[in-house]
């Protein structure tokens, strides 16, 4: 097995040098091909180490147990059947997601907008996002998940469809379709696969069985996004990818349309109540509260990051480096994947969840506080951002499961909004004072935040 792991990884290698060559790529980009190949191996190597640890763990249940019940096996099989069907509709969600983030820039510089022009539609997105987040959550949970997810299908396609038009305030109205996409997209998907999950009467493991596969999956459909968003701008331009997002959220209508069935947070309660009750519930129980806030401020780093890390990469290299961000892109996208395949470890040494958050919560301050020191050092800084990522593949699994087990089912929905607004308002604060701050700056930010983060989980654990 040494041996073959070793030829393995040495061919994989090669095929990245070999390909970098090809392409007539200059040694500091052959370095980032290498990057991408080391990090494959040790997701490959984790995956394959993770799988061969539960395999022994559960041949060991099974010899301490008499049998396997026909009722066991037959919630087996409803399980692995109602897994595929929600993951395989999430990917293609998230695919169209991933699909258009790396060329908005792109399309608007080709309409011939200034970058303070391209500003002001991110922030509309995040304002609507902020506005209409507050409720659609609770609409959704009294009218129906399904309903919204098709919904959500339609508005986000729409935003992305619009685009076609070079018209400044139909540009703004599709940010501001995206702003609501956004916030049904990170709840009522979710929301409508927690309940039916606990209709079904799986279990907490399966629960986190689904949440791990659901980041390593999107870390995979992220990579084949890039590339495919790259093909759609060689055939059709920069709007390219956004047609193909179009397309893929018209798909997953569809299969939203006959597999999924509808289920409810409380059909028979007004929106009022439903919003009001979810506003009580973060008052009066405190862990959801410091739930809510925790996510809030890791989630508001993660969209700083995205602002950030490649300006940060262009000061420390030298000006005559062309420096190759979708490789960078994909490394990030396979650090998540070892995130996720850590959360199944860890899981299956029996770290709680709560343990499992305190360490990415440290690491993820730990990859903010040391760029401040080396703000100028390309290498470092490239592996302070692959531990964050690493960090973000193990806060989805294990924060989806920390939701799981505190959220209440009837406004689930809800109260995943209401998470987004403060959120919004750390990510808008530091967006609109972005281009006076200094990379260092906000690294130190980020930090402070990140350990206030940990401070937050540990009252958290005490209540």
């Amino acid at each position: 097995v040494f041996f073959f792991f070793f030829f393995f990884s040495s061919s994989i290698l090669l095929l990245f040098i070999k390909i970098a060559l090809f392409m007539d790529i200059d040694f500091e980009s052959v370095e980032h091909y290498l990057y991408f190949g080391i990090l494959i191996i040790i997701v490959v190597l984790f995956k394959l180490f993770v799988g061969k640890k539960k395999s022994k763990n559960d041949s060991g249940d099974n010899k301490n147990s008499s049998f396997s019940t026909e009722k066991d096996e037959q919630l087996k099989k409803d399980f692995s059947k109602f897994k595929y069907k929600y993951l395989t509709i999430y990917y293609i969600v998230m695919g169209a997601d991933w699909l258009q983030g790396p060329y908005f820039y792109n399309l608007y510089h080709s309409y011939g907008y200034e970058k303070h022009e391209i500003a002001v539609f991110f922030l509309t997105g995040f304002m609507s996002s902020m506005i209409f987040g507050t409720f659609v959550g609770t609409i959704a949970d009294k009218y129906g998940r399904k309903r919204f997810s098709i919904l959500c299908g339609f508005i986000y396609g729409f935003a992305c469809f619009i685009k076609i038009y070079n018209i400044k305030y139909i540009l703004i109205t599709s940010h501001i379709f995206s702003g609501v996409g956004t916030s049904l997209l990170h709840s009522v998907y979710e929301a409508w696969m927690m309940r039916e999950h606990q209709k079904k009467n799986f279990t907490n493991e399966q629960m986190e069985n689904i949440s791990m596969n659901a980041v390593y999956g999107n870390g995979i459909v992220a990579i084949f996004s890039g590339f495919l968003a790259t093909y759609l701008v060689n055939m059709f331009g920069p709007i390219g990818p956004f047609y193909g997002a179009g397309i893929l959220l018209c798909l997953s209508n569809i299969s939203i349309l006959f597999l999924w069935e509808e289920n409810y947070g409380n059909s028979k309660i007004d929106v009022s109540s439903t919003f009001s009750n979810a506003f009580d519930t973060l008052k009066k129980d405190v862990k959801i509260f410091y739930l809510g806030i925790i996510q809030a401020i890791f989630e508001g780093t993660m969209y700083i990051f995205v602002f950030l890390w490649s300006p940060s990469l262009s000061e420390a290299y030298s000006i005559d480096v062309e420096i190759p961000f979708g490789v960078i892109f994909s490394c990030f996208m396979v650090s998540i994947m070892i995130g996720s395949t850590l959360f199944n470890y860890f899981r299956s040494n029996n770290y709680s969840l709560y343990k499992i958050s305190f360490i990415l919560l440290s690491l993820s301050v730990l990859s903010f506080c040391v760029p401040i020191f080396f703000i100028h050092n390309p290498y470092i800084l490239l592996i302070c951002f692959f531990l964050f990522e690493i960090c973000c593949g193990l806060y989805f699994s294990t924060f989806m499961s920390i939701r799981g087990r505190l959220v209440p089912e009837n406004i689930r929905a809800s109260i995943s909004n209401f998470f987004r607004v403060p959120l919004n308002l750390f990510v808008l604060t530091v967006l609109l004072t972005i281009s006076s701050l200094s990379s260092t700056t906000i690294f130190i930010i980020c930090t402070s935040v990140s350990v206030l983060n940990v401070l937050l989980l540990h009252q958290l654990t005490k209540k």
